[in-house]
């Protein structure tokens, strides 16, 4: 640890690296935390700690083992030391893309390479820096999040903000950041993230399986009126980028044009969303849908969806052995970065052409959709 904690030092002193303040808000935000983690088991040995979280500790605990048991995790994401922080998300992530075109603005950082987001862990830092995106015309959308990965180069630990979810969401978090750990392809963020979305819902449906849910907490994996709210939500969302996509590239039409058939699908959207609350949230997700739909929002779905697709066939070809899977997905990574696109658009389809409906999706009816 002492090791990399000056190298981190090294990166900070040095002038000829681009965006240093950028760096410095980072590395210092993540030093913070390392700095004032406890062990986990000096946490649950302590008469001062309440026993909730002594109780959420100890399903992380069982969490993480079974994703070194059930699931060849490995220990990359050891999550064996505990920090408190402030409120409910440890860093907050910006999306921005132009506002009629569906791609993301981009980013480059040392040692993970280009990805379509900026992360900070300041709120007020991420606020002001999506300002400035939206004073250059960029559709915005921050996000807060709750845990991230350091892809193994330091032993992650269990956040405050963790502990303030609910037993399954807890483990699909926890799966979805081991996987980051176990296999990060630099530089391919929709791959990575898609490859983790599919471990944590995978995982989460076999640990579901092996030891039940409680309470209101469903598997996502399970049949469609089991399905969970935000799942629902978010393939809705991805019709409405598709829509809208369409648009942006429909030959022949101006500026002013595009504008007003971008502003008429959004609000036929929006009207059939309220006309299927039930099956979307309750209004759960009314701040999320009135205050953020833009294309900066629908493209960070794609960035954790899109190849799920393909990870599912590949684990379905490795009989579910997750070892296998792994080797598959690792040699899948091998390749350059367009014949792995190839490689996972052809996993895809032949997933899609196979009729399988692995989430049992649950269809919003609008004649206007």
């Amino acid at each position: 640890m002492t090791k990399k904690i000056l190298f981190l030092v090294l990166i900070l002193s040095c002038s000829a690296c681009q965006s240093v303040s950028y760096y410095q808000q980072a590395i210092s935000g993540h030093l913070g935390l390392v700095l004032s983690a406890k062990k986990v088991n000096a946490v649950l040995g302590s008469d001062d700690e309440s026993e909730l979280l002594k109780e959420k500790l100890r399903q992380v605990q069982d969490i993480v083992r079974f994703s070194r048991e059930h699931m060849a995790l490995g220990d990359s994401v050891r999550f064996d030391r505990y920090v408190e922080i402030e409120g409910d998300y440890v860093t907050w992530i910006v999306y921005a893309s132009p506002p009629y075109r569906m791609e993301s603005k981009t980013w480059c950082y040392l040692f993970v390479g280009c990805a379509p987001y900026r992360g900070f862990f300041d709120q007020q830092d991420a606020l002001d820096f999506s300002g400035l995106l939206r004073e250059d015309g960029l559709d915005t959308y921050v996000a807060g999040v709750r845990a991230y990965s350091t892809l193994g180069w330091f032993n992650d630990p269990i956040l405050s903000s963790m502990m303030k979810i609910d037993r399954s969401s807890l483990a699909r978090l926890i799966f979805h950041e081991s996987a980051h750990g176990r296999v990060w392809i630099k530089g391919d963020v929709a791959f990575n993230e898609s490859f983790a979305s599919f471990v944590a819902e995978q995982g989460l449906a076999q640990w579901l399986d092996k030891f039940g849910f409680h309470g209101s907490e469903v598997p996502p994996l399970a049949p469609a009126s089991h399905k969970t709210d935000w799942t629902n939500l978010k393939e809705f969302l991805i019709v409405l980028r598709k829509e809208l996509a369409s648009i942006y590239t429909t030959v022949n039409l101006t500026s002013v044009e595009v504008g007003a058939q971008k502003s008429r699908k959004i609000s036929e959207w929006l009207s059939c969303y309220e006309k299927n609350k039930n099956q979307l949230g309750r209004g759960r997700y009314d701040g999320l849908v009135y205050r953020s739909i833009n294309n900066a929002l629908l493209m960070s779905l794609a960035t954790y969806s899109d190849w799920v697709p393909s990870f599912r066939k590949i684990f379905e070809d490795s009989k579910g052995n997750w070892q296998r899977f792994f080797e598959e997905v690792e040699a899948l990574g091998d390749l350059a970065k367009a014949e792995r696109k190839k490689r996972l658009r052809a996993l895809a389809q032949h997933d899609v052409a196979g009729g399988s409906d692995h989430n049992g999706s649950t269809k919003i009816q609008c004649e206007a959709l």
